[in-house]
């Protein structure tokens, strides 16, 4: 899967973070899609499976709301219905279970 040109979760365009330390909402930063620390209780044949497309650009916004919570969590509680449809297109495509995305789409907030 080619990664999306703006943040992975939600599209928004990403800027290069300022050196200053000064973050924007759509500063470019890398998230985990599986949490470290959830990866590492993992069975070693799903972390092989996972690894390699793990890291992902997003902005800051969106990393810093999903803070260690799984994809399938994340997709339930993210605040863009549209961004949550692309979330979905992404694990499916990363090989998620479909029936796992389409349970976390229908406990979406109506």
């Amino acid at each position: 899967m080619n990664p999306p040109p703006g943040c992975f979760y939600c599209d928004t365009a990403l800027i290069r973070s300022r050196t200053d330390g000064f973050h924007s909402s759509n500063s470019r930063t890398t998230d985990h899609i599986i949490p470290q620390v959830r990866l590492r209780q993992m069975d070693h044949k799903e972390q092989a499976r996972i690894n390699g497309h793990n890291v992902v650009k997003v902005c800051s916004a969106c990393n810093n709301y999903k803070g260690h919570l799984l994809p399938l969590d994340w997709l339930v509680i993210m605040p863009s219905d549209i961004g949550a449809r692309r979330l979905r297109t992404r694990l499916l495509l990363l090989g998620f279970p479909a029936v796992e995305v389409t349970s976390a789409m229908a406990r979406r907030r109506k």
